[in-house]
This record gives C-alpha cells, structure tokens and sequence, in this order.
C-alpha cells in the first residue's frame, strides 16, 4: 500500500507475471529516493524509513499511463514573449 499511495509501484501490476521484479524496482526507487542503500529489498533500515519518514501525502512519483491524452496547440495570430509582458 505504501509503494503504491507514494507512487512507486502500479496497483494494476499485480497480476503481471513480473511483478516480483517491479516490486523489488519500487522499493529501489523508494531507497534511492530516501537516500538509502539501495537492495531492492525491504530490510530494517528501509522498513524503519517507511515508517518514520514525515508526509505529506503527495507522491513522489507521478506516472502516466499509456492512455494518456496528448494535446497540440497551433498558434494563431501575433505572439507576444513572456519577457516583453514581464
């Protein structure tokens, strides 16, 4: 659950036959992130971190989906650069 409220590892992923691998990327991540020694294992000192590291609730890692919308923008007309409106 932590891995997954933080960002770290997709939900959706479980049923994958490599999810084994994408948990050990996800705690990885997290130890780098925490500036741990980085395993890949959820040992003491990661476990400790977890537990006692201040939150704010938001993630740390925000990743997109394939099914993400992508939007392209045509200017039209006279541009003005932010430098000149500042």
């Amino acid at each position: 659950a932590y891995l997954h409220k933080y960002g770290y590892l997709n939900i959706d992923d479980r049923q994958k036959d490599n999810y084994s691998e994408q948990l050990s990327q996800a705690v990885r991540d997290f130890q780098v992130f925490a500036n741990l020694p980085v395993s890949g294992t959820v040992d003491k000192v990661t476990l400790n971190k977890m537990l006692v590291f201040p939150r704010c609730g938001v993630k740390d890692i925000i990743r997109r989906n394939r099914t993400s919308q992508h939007y392209n923008f045509q200017a039209v007309g006279e541009l003005t650069s932010f430098l000149d409106v500042c």
